[in-house]
């Protein structure tokens, strides 16, 4: 096979296009919560509760849970869209931001 050859099948390989993607649902022997801040109702913190060993007779643990909404089950999830803006009120009512 001749170079030229080769360059023409590669100049006809369509190159696919690129797909975006991110895991979702919900993580196994586990469930997401959210706790209010007693201060500021409308704050949510999410939490995740942790199911322990039934042998060890302890309440689900509590931790901290950073994976956003993409773990939540009731989460319709856009890519493209982008997170909402759930905090946009909360930074605005703080008087220290600039719009323009």
């Amino acid at each position: 096979m001749h170079v030229a050859d080769i360059e023409s099948i590669i100049e006809r390989t369509p190159t696919p296009e690129p797909t975006i993607g991110v895991t979702t649902g919900p993580i196994r022997g586990s469930r997401k919560i959210h706790v209010a801040v007693p201060t500021s109702p409308d704050v949510r913190v999410a939490m995740r509760e942790i199911v322990l060993d039934p042998s060890c007779n302890e309440p689900p643990l509590r931790v901290y849970d950073t994976s956003g909404p993409y773990t939540d089950p009731r989460a319709t999830i856009d890519i493209n869209a982008g997170l909402p803006p759930i905090r946009s009120g909360w930074i605005a009512s703080r008087g220290d931001v600039e719009s323009y």
